[in-house]
C-alpha cells in the first residue's frame, strides 16, 4: 500500500447497530404496520453491499441477512449483528433509533423507521427497486424502478413533520427518463433540491425540484466513450462527476468549468471528498487516488492501495471517510483528506474465518 501524509493518531472503526426500523421485517398493508411485519427478509446468500447516507463517518454493511452499522471513531471495535430486511437505501442519524430505511416488500416499497413501516405512495405496482438514495440531510428520498413500463424516478419530500415513523409522505415528484432507458444512478444534494440521474444509454441529467424538466443534460455515447459505471453529485448540487472510459467532473452551472482525468486503470468508484475541492477515484486494480480540483486544473494529490480484489467501496455522506471491504470480510477505513488508513478491523465481519 502507498499513502502520502500518514497521520500520527490512528482511529479505529466502531460497529454499532440500532434496534430500530432497519431490522428484519416481513408483508406490508395499506396502513403503517410494525416493522417486524413489514418487509421481505434479505437472503442469507445475498452479496455483501455497503449502504451510505446520513451522519458523517457512518455507513451500513449488509452481509447476507445481517446488517452492521459502522461508525469510524477513536475507540475499540465492537461488532454487533442483527437480522436485516431487504434494504435498498438507508439514512443514518446521530442516534441509531432515528435511522430510516427504504425496504422492499411484496406490495412495493416502504419507509421504515423505529418500529413502524409505511408504504410509499406512487410506486408502480410490481416494479423492482433500482438505484435509490436518501439526501444526506435526511429530508428527501429518491428511487428508480428497475424495469417495467413506468421507469420514472420518484422523489419524496420527507417534511420535518412527516419524518416521524408511521406517517407517509405526499405523492412523489416524477422525473422522466429517456424512452427505452433505465436509470442506473440517482443522487441528491444535501437538501434534496437537486437530483442527478444517469441512465444506461449514457444520458446525464440534473433536475432542480420541483421542476420536471432537467436544468442540465449531457450524453456520453457508450459505444465510443464507454459505459458510465459510477457517478456522484456534490453536496451543494452544483458539480457532478461520472466515470466511464474517462472520468469527467463538471460544474453544470458553468459548463466551461470541466475537466477529464485518466487513472491508471478503469475507474469503478468515484466521489467528491468532503467538497468540490477534491475527489477520489478507485480503479479496477484497487488503486485509490485523491485528485485536487482547481477550476479544471486537475492533479493527483495522494494515493492508497486497496486490496486488488476489493468486494465493495463506499464513502460516507460527506465524502470524508472511505470504507472498503476485503475478500476475506475485513473492513478498512480511509481518511479522504490524505488517504491515510484507519486501523483495519481485527477480525472479519462479513464472511471469512
Amino acid at each position: 500500500m502507498t499513502t502520502l501524509f500518514r497521520r500520527s493518531v490512528i482511529p479505529a472503526i466502531i460497529v454499532l447497530v440500532g434496534s430500530g426500523g432497519c431490522q428484519r421485517q416481513g408483508a406490508i398493508k395499506n396502513q403503517p404496520v410494525p416493522a417486524q411485519q413489514a418487509a421481505l427478509v434479505r437472503p442469507s446468500d445475498a452479496s455483501p453491499r455497503f449502504l451510505a447516507g446520513g451522519t458523517d463517518r457512518t455507513i451500513g454493511l449488509l452481509c447476507g441477512s445481517t446488517l452492521h452499522r459502522l461508525v469510524a471513531g477513536n475507540e475499540s471495535m465492537t461488532p454487533t449483528e442483527v437480522p436485516a430486511s431487504d434494504i435498498r437505501a438507508a439514512w443514518f442519524g446521530p442516534d441509531p433509533l432515528i435511522d430510516r430505511c427504504l425496504v422492499r416488500t411484496t406490495d412495493g416499497i416502504a419507509l421504515a423507521s423505529r418500529d413502524l413501516a409505511v408504504p410509499l405512495p406512487g410506486w408502480p405496482a410490481g416494479s423492482e427497486v433500482g438505484p435509490a438514495v436518501f439526501a444526506s440531510g435526511g429530508a428527501t428520498l429518491a428511487a428508480a424502478p428497475d424495469g417495467g413500463a413506468d421507469r420514472a424516478i420518484r422523489v419524496w419530500e420527507l417534511k420535518p413533520s412527516r419524518v416521524q415513523p408511521g406517517i407517509a409522505p405526499d405523492a412523489p415528484l416524477l422525473l422522466p427518463v429517456a424512452e427505452g432507458a433505465t436509470a442506473t444512478f440517482v443522487d441528491l444534494d444535501l437538501t434534496g433540491k437537486y437530483v442527478l440521474v444517469v441512465d444506461d444509454q449514457g444520458h446525464i441529467a440534473v433536475y432542480q425540484a420541483p421542476g420536471k424538466k432537467p436544468v442540465y443534460t449531457q450524453t456520453l455515447d457508450p459505444a465510443t466513450e464507454g459505459k458510465i459505471v459510477a457517478a456522484d453529485l456534490s453536496s451543494e448540487g452544483d458539480w457532478f462527476v461520472v466515470a466511464a472510459r474517462n472520468v469527467r467532473v463538471r460544474a453544470w452551472r458553468l459548463p466551461f468549468m470541466s475537466a477529464p482525468l485518466t487513472s491508471f486503470g478503469g475507474v469503478e468508484h468515484v466521489f467528491f471528498a468532503g467538497g468540490v475541492e477534491a475527489l477520489v477515484t478507485v480503479d479496477e486494480n484497487g488503486l485509490a487516488i485523491r485528485w485536487l480540483l482547481n477550476y479544471g486544473n486537475v492533479k493527483a494529490d495522494a494515493t492508497a492501495q486497496l486490496d486488488s480484489l476489493t468486494v465493495d467501496v463506499t464513502a460516507d455522506a460527506g465524502g470524508r471517510t472511505m470504507f472498503s471491504l476485503t475478500p476475506d470480510g475485513h473492513v478498512r477505513g480511509w481518511d479522504t483528506a490524505t488517504l491515510a488508513e484507519f486501523e483495519t478491523m481485527t477480525r472479519p465481519i462479513c464472511g471469512g474465518p
